[in-house]
């Protein structure tokens, strides 16, 4: 029992880690200059930034069942793929919401240099922590309620 509980609680770290890993990966190496600058002005730089943001993750999960199936074995149900594509499609949702929010105002700080204020500190650099802290939170509340139940409302039968 105490090694199954220890088992998921890693799994769970795992999980995390490699979240936050891929978030870093999509929201911040593969976007670009023109989408950083401009998506707090267009929704059209804002729609590209998430749109690669939600490929990179659309990767992750591809090479993620590659491995389950090909070199583990595992197999992988119409439930996993389900909660995989109600969670990506809830991440480009999640994710436009917050950057449409977020970037004007943190746009709009850099260009008048508030970068700290007196304690408590609403500057920039906490705005953006702001924004990350969104991203993480949006990130496991999808993945572990909301993706998780739209899948398995597919199998509950009316």
């Amino acid at each position: 029992m105490f090694e199954i509980i220890k088992s998921e609680y890693i799994n769970i770290v795992f999980l995390i880690i490699n979240f936050s890993f891929i978030h870093l990966i999509a929201d911040y190496i593969f976007q670009t200059k023109e989408n950083a600058l401009n998506k707090s002005s267009s929704i059209g730089h804002l729609f590209e930034h998430v749109s690669i943001y939600t490929c990179v993750w659309l990767v992750f999960f591809g090479v993620n069942v590659f491995f389950k199936v090909l070199i583990d074995k595992q197999t992988i149900n119409n439930f996993h793929f389900l909660h995989i594509f109600y969670f990506i499609v809830l991440k480009f949702i999640g994710h436009f919401l917050i950057d449409y929010f977020t970037s004007p105002i943190i746009k709009n700080m850099f260009k008048k240099e508030i970068y700290y204020t007196e304690i408590p500190n609403t500057g920039v650099f906490t705005m953006m922590g702001f924004d990350q802290f969104l991203h993480f939170v949006g990130t496991l509340i999808n993945w572990f309620i909301f993706s998780y139940l739209l899948a398995a409302l597919h199998f509950i039968k009316f």
